[in-house]
């Protein structure tokens, strides 16, 4: 587990400059969010949306359906660090964002049969 914390921190230095322009334009969304009066599933939809990478929205939307489904298990606990670490940083480690993109690919398999 030390090893992947390791890997994590070198990652967040090394994409220092996007995770800054991810907070921009969260802080943005936020003060927003505040001025119009925003509920808070608007809040997250409008996140979801202004996520950088396509396969991320994809999956950011897939995250709240899933937990709105499932509240309880391992895969929801995990697919909310997921989400909490999307919001800080606008993106996932890769080696995180492969074995999430799996598993929701597995989970539509397994149940829609796409």
């Amino acid at each position: 587990m030390e090893s992947n914390n390791l890997k994590k921190e070198k990652w967040i230095k090394e994409n220092q400059e996007y995770i800054l322009k991810w907070k921009e334009i969260y802080e943005k969304l936020y003060r927003q969010s505040l001025e119009e009066w925003w509920s808070t599933q608007r809040f997250e939809q409008e996140i979801g949306s202004s996520l950088l990478d396509s396969e991320l929205r994809d999956f950011w939307f897939f995250c709240g359906s899933y937990i709105e489904q499932h509240p309880n298990g391992q895969l929801a606990k995990d697919l909310k660090k997921a989400l909490k670490d999307l919001k800080e940083f606008g993106t996932l480690e890769p080696s995180e964002k492969r074995i999430f993109l799996k598993t929701m690919a597995t989970v539509r398999r397994k149940k829609y049969g796409k």
